[in-house]
């Protein structure tokens, strides 16, 4: 006996929607993405806040600096105060001091006899935790010298 043959119908596609699988993975890579870009974001701004206190330290102590270099300096000078909101503190002490050098062709040299002293300065600034050292040189006519003129 023969058995009348029926056509199967095709297989059904289940391709309609995304796997499990498929959603994971592309959770994963937009977690991922989040996690990085929010990183980055956060130490851009961490960056950001320390440019912004480091122009701050420096306008302070170029300003202080230039305060400092119209000044009349004295050996163990300290002083305390404040600038823009930022505490600072400096001492100066004395390096070397000496008398300008004349040259004079008769005695074929020069000898440190002239009508002004020199002082060297040594600068210690502390602004915001951070220490400075700058030199300043200071010049001051000897007394009782070259008054015939």
């Amino acid at each position: 006996m023969v058995y009348p043959i029926k056509p199967t119908p095709p297989p059904r596609s289940n391709n309609h929607g995304f796997t499990l699988i498929e959603v994971l993975i592309a959770t994963l890579i937009m977690v991922l993405s989040i996690v990085t870009v929010t990183a980055a974001i956060r130490q851009f701004s961490l960056q950001r806040l320390k440019l912004v206190e480091y122009e701050a330290i420096c306008g302070n102590v170029l300003s202080l600096r230039d305060n400092l270099m119209n000044r009349t300096l004295s050996n163990n000078l300290r002083e305390s105060g404040k600038l823009n909101g930022s505490d600072y503190h400096f001492h100066c002490s004395q390096v070397e001091s000496s008398y300008s050098y004349v040259y004079d062709a008769e005695m074929g040299g020069g000898t440190n006899t002239g009508y002004f002293i020199i002082t060297l300065y040594k600068i210690k600034l502390e602004t915001e935790g951070k220490e400075f050292e700058f030199f300043k040189t200071q010049y001051k006519k000897r007394p009782g010298i070259g008054e015939e003129f």
